[in-house]
């Protein structure tokens, strides 16, 4: 169905922006720890490196735009919030 553009222009919408291949160019290690990173720690990292890598804009629009966005770094042999279906589980949940 199509849905009308929001009068507050903020969609109830849930966005994962999820970085990839981090573990082929040896950066997954600054997203924190495994064994005592969380979801929201490596949320924090995530934006902060996107920072530094000159997204400020993309991160301050989907703040604005969506209801509730989340920052995930995975790896393909990773566990626990850099694990592949850490994104997936936060999507499905209503937590923050």
């Amino acid at each position: 169905t199509f849905r009308s553009h929001p009068q507050d222009g903020r969609w109830n919408l849930s966005v994962a922006v999820v970085l990839t291949k981090l573990d082929l160019i040896v950066l997954i290690r600054n997203f924190g720890d495994e064994g005592s990173a969380t979801v929201g720690s490596v949320d924090v990292s995530c934006r902060s490196q996107l920072r530094v890598w000159g997204f400020e804009n993309m991160i301050r629009a989907l703040d604005q735009r969506f209801s509730r966005v989340g920052y995930f770094a995975i790896s393909p042999r990773g566990s626990g919030p850099f694990s592949a279906g850490s994104p997936l589980r936060w999507l499905l949940t209503d937590e923050g």
